[in-house]
């Protein structure tokens, strides 16, 4: 992933995921979807934390294990600031989680999808159980979201 919003090939369109800060939802949000459509769906997605001007964090050790679990590598993936410029030239914007504050700016030309997290915390689950619940539901989303766009392999 390059850190900046990459217009798809064909349409000129964008999917941006923003997420929370402290869990990088976002990041694994966009290294599914960008798995999932593949180079040939002249698609890409980016990822954004949600506080201009805050320091972008990086993955944590259990969040880079859970998604090396599958094959994927999470450390590759550049957050960019979230700025208004940034949302304008998303054409599909996910946010992440039900703490996570956003508001289109006026004139925005995107849809916007909010995505509870289902937090397993809350259940008593911790450390690595906790961050495979949240990865998965993450990537079923993400399944939904690729279909829903026409991007899965069988709309190809």
């Amino acid at each position: 992933m390059s850190g900046k919003v990459i217009p798809w090939p064909a349409t000129g369109e964008t999917v941006m995921f923003i997420g929370a800060p402290g869990l990088l939802s976002s990041a694994i949000a966009a290294t599914f979807f960008d798995l999932k459509v593949g180079p040939l769906a002249r698609s890409c997605a980016t990822t954004a934390g949600v506080a201009e001007g805050a320091d972008l964090p990086a993955p944590s050790a259990g969040e880079r294990a859970v998604m090396a679990e599958l094959g994927m590598d999470l450390g590759r993936c550049d957050l960019v600031r979230l700025t208004d410029d940034v949302v304008r030239t998303s054409s599909h914007i996910v946010v992440l989680g039900s703490s996570t504050c956003f508001d289109a700016p006026p004139g925005r030309r995107c849809d916007v999808e909010r995505w509870p997290l289902d937090e397993p915390s809350h259940r008593g689950i911790e450390g690595l159980n906790r961050l495979r619940l949240i990865r998965d539901g993450i990537e079923s989303n993400v399944n939904t979201l690729v279909s829903t766009l026409g991007l899965d392999a069988s709309s190809r």
